[in-house]
């Protein structure tokens, strides 16, 4: 009986910590992709200023939960994905912000990929 109740255990503390990093990449996959959306209506309307800045604070921010992702998704998506962010306020830098529109919607793409394939559903679990 001792047995049943310590693989019990040690399943839940599984199922607690993979259903943690499911909740937190989730989490984390929105802010990264509203700071982008951000410096990307920031590029549009014009305002350079105003796109880097939200490149520096994306870029931060990406930073701060770069360990906390390594966690739950592969490195080498992490390290591409950070690549990408750290490409950013150069690039909105230019007078032509279409490399860094392109390279934010290369981001946020890489982003929404890194949340679904990590994320458990039917079709990748199988």
């Amino acid at each position: 009986m001792k047995r049943l109740f310590i693989s019990l255990a040690i399943f839940a503390a599984l199922f607690g910590f993979a259903f943690y990093g499911t909740v937190a990449l989730s989490h984390e996959g929105e802010r990264l992709t509203a700071l982008l959306t951000e410096a990307i209506d920031q590029a549009e309307m014009g305002n350079a200023d105003g796109a880097k800045q939200a490149a520096e604070r994306l870029e931060a921010r990406y930073i701060e939960s770069e360990k906390r992702l390594s966690y739950f998704v592969d490195h080498r998506n992490i390290g591409q994905l950070g690549a990408e962010i750290s490409t950013l306020p150069s690039l909105a830098e230019a007078e032509d912000l279409s490399n860094f529109l392109a390279s934010c919607n290369s981001a946020k793409t890489s982003i929404i990929h890194l949340v679904d394939s990590a994320t458990p559903h039917l079709r990748n679990v199988m």
